[in-house]
C-alpha cells in the first residue's frame, strides 16, 4: 500500500542528525593504571576543554595520587590548530607523555600514554569503548576498558546465526574470543557444545589440508586411510579454523558451499550429509578481504580484535592477571606487587607489543617468575627481563639519565634538609632556606619526606 503526502515520513527534521554517530565521538582520558596503596575512583572522563587532572577538588579530574599536584595538568582543545593539547601547570613532579617531560603546550594524539605522578593515562580521541567499561566485571575476559565492547560483539555474532570471522594480529586473542564465543552458543542452546580447534598454516599441502578438513572415503588414496575430517568431528559443536587466509582460494569456495548449503561429503564419496556445525574462521590479514575470497568473506559476521597498541589501557590489567596465574604456577610465595612500580606499567603502555600483543604479555610475566624460581631476588627480576625487553625505551633513557641510583632529591640532599630544620624546627622557613640555596622544593613534600624519616608526625 502507497504512502499518502499525510502518511509519508518526514525526513526534515532529521537533516541535521548524525546516522553515523561520527560528530558524537568524544576524546576521553583512560586511568590505565594506579598504585594500589592510592584509592581509585573514576577511572575515565570525557574530555571538556578545558579539563584540569589533579590531587585536589579543584581539578575537573580528580586522582587519588599523593605524587600529583593538586591541579597538576591540562588537557584543551587548540580551535585554530584543531589539535588537543596538554600542558602541566608547574607541577612539582612534571608531567610526561610517552615517557618524555613535557614543557609548554604540545600536541596529544590517539593513544598517547600520560604519566602524572604514580599514575598512568591514555588519552584516546574517541569514546567506543565508555559505555561497556562500566560492566567489564561481569564479562569473562580480562581488561575493564575493552573486554566488554568485544563480549557485546560476540553475542551479537551469536545471535545472528551467520558463520564468523575473527580478526586481528596475531596473539591478540582471536582463539581465546572462539572458544568464549563457543560458551555463549552453549548458553543459547541450555547444554555444552564441544569445540574442534585448527590452525590451517599447519598444513603441508593442499590435498592434507582437503584430507582434513572434509574428510576421506576408503580406497581413494593407497597411502591414506579412511577417515573422518574436522567438520565430522566438530558435529553438533563448533569448527573453529585459525588462519583461515592460508588455505587456497578453491578450498575456500568449497567450504562456502557446506557454510550456505549446510551439507557435507567426504573426498571421493558421492553422498551429501546435512551437518550441524557452526564454523568461526580467523585470520591475522588485512581489511577489507582479510586474504579471503569475496563471497566467503561476504558471508561472515565480522569481528575485529584490535591489537594491544589499540587498546593499551587494558595492558597493566592484563599483566597483572597473567602475572598472578604464573606465580601459581611456578609456586612461588612472593607477591611482586611491591616490586611492580608506575614505571613498569608505564613502560609496557607506551611499549604496547606491537610485534607479539598478548603472548608478549605472557611471555614477559613467564621470564620473570623462570627468573625468580631459579633464585633471584624480585626485584633483580624485573630488573633483568625489563632492561632486556625494554632497554630501548623512553622511561629507560628518562631513568638513567635522572637518576642512576634510585632516589629522589629529597633524599640525595636529606643531610642538608636535616641540618636546616633541626636549626629552626620550622618547614616553611626551612622551605625558605633550601630555595635560597638553589634546592628545588615545596611545603608538602618537605612534611612528606620529614615524616618519612620520623621527623615528623
Amino acid at each position: 500500500m502507497a504512502y499518502s503526502d499525510k502518511q509519508s515520513i518526514n525526513t526534515t527534521k532529521s537533516n541535521n542528525v548524525d546516522i553515523f554517530g561520527i560528530s558524537s565521538a568524544k576524546p576521553m582520558l583512560w586511568l590505565a593504571h594506579q598504585s594500589t596503596y592510592e584509592t581509585v575512583g573514576l577511572d575515565k572522563r570525557f574530555i571538556v576543554s578545558p579539563m584540569t587532572v589533579g590531587r585536589s577538588k579543584k581539578s575537573q579530574f580528580v586522582v587519588s595520587d599523593h605524587k600529583m599536584s593538586g591541579v597538576h595538568f591540562v588537557i584543551r582543545l587548540n580551535l585554530k590548530k584543531e589539535v588537543y593539547e596538554i600542558k602541566d601547570l608547574n607541577s612539582t613532579n612534571g608531567t610526561y607523555v610517552n615517557g618524555k617531560k613535557i614543557f609548554g603546550a604540545i600536541s596529544i594524539v590517539d593513544n598517547d600514554v600520560v604519566r602524572a605522578g604514580n599514575t598512568v593515562f591514555v588519552f584516546t580521541d574517541h569514546d567506543e569503548p565508555a559505555l561497556s567499561a562500566d560492566k567489564s566485571s561481569s564479562w569473562p575476559f580480562i581488561g575493564r576498558f575493552y573486554s566488554g565492547e568485544l563480549y557485546t560483539k560476540l553475542q551479537e555474532a551469536a545471535l545472528s546465526r551467520r558463520p564468523v570471522l575473527l580478526t586481528g594480529p596475531s596473539g591478540s586473542g582471536k582463539e581465546l574470543a572462539a572458544k568464549e564465543l563457543t560458551q555463549i552458543k552453549s548458553k543459547q542452546k541450555n547444554s555444552t557444545i564441544k569445540i574442534v580447534v585448527h590452525n590451517a598454516a599447519n598444513f603441508s599441502s593442499e590435498e592434507e589440508a582437503q584430507a582434513t578438513i572434509f574428510g576421506v572415503e576408503k580406497n581413494i588414496f593407497t597411502s591414506v586411510q579412511e577417515r573422518a575430517g574436522l567438520i565430522e568431528n566438530a558435529e553438533g559443536g563448533v569448527l573453529f579454523l585459525d588462519e583461515t587466509h592460508n588455505l587456497s582460494p578453491s578450498l575456500q569456495k568449497s567450504l562456502l558451499r557446506i557454510v550456505v548449503d549446510k551439507c557435507h561429503s567426504r573426498i571421493g564419496s558421492t553422498k551429501n550429509t546435512h551437518i550441524d556445525v557452526d564454523f568461526i574462521f580467523a585470520s591475522n590479514e588485512q581489511a577489507p578481504l582479510y586474504g579471503l575470497v569475496p563471497d566467503l568473506k561476504n558471508r561472515l559476521f565480522v569481528i575485529e580484535i584490535a591489537p594491544l597498541t589499540k587498546r593499551r589501557t587494558d595492558i597493566p590489567e592484563l599483566f597483572l592477571s597473567v602475572l598472578k596465574n604464573k606465580i601459581c604456577l611456578y609456586g612461588l610465595s612472593k607477591c611482586l606487587d611491591e616490586f611492580l612500580m608506575a614505571d613498569h606499567f608505564e613502560t609496557m603502555c607506551i611499549d604496547g607489543f606491537p610485534d607479539d600483543n598478548v603472548r608478549g604479555i605472557i611471555d614477559l610475566a613467564d621470564k620473570i617468575c623462570v627468573s625468580i624460581a631459579a633464585g633471584k631476588e624480585p626485584q633483580k627480576a624485573l630488573q633483568t627481563v625489563f632492561r632486556n625487553r625494554f632497554g630501548n625505551s623512553p622511561v629507560a633513557a628518562r631513568l638513567s639519565v635522572n637518576d642512576d641510583t634510585g632516589s629522589s632529591h629529597y633524599d640525595k640532599n636529606k643531610n642538608l634538609i636535616l641540618n636546616i630544620y633541626h636549626n629552626n624546627n620550622n618547614i616553611s622557613e626551612t622551605e625558605k632556606l633550601l630555595k635560597q640555596q638553589g634546592i628545588r622544593c615545596s611545603h608538602r613534600w618537605l612534611s612528606h619526606y620529614l615524616k618519612q624519616w620520623n621527623l615528623q608526625k
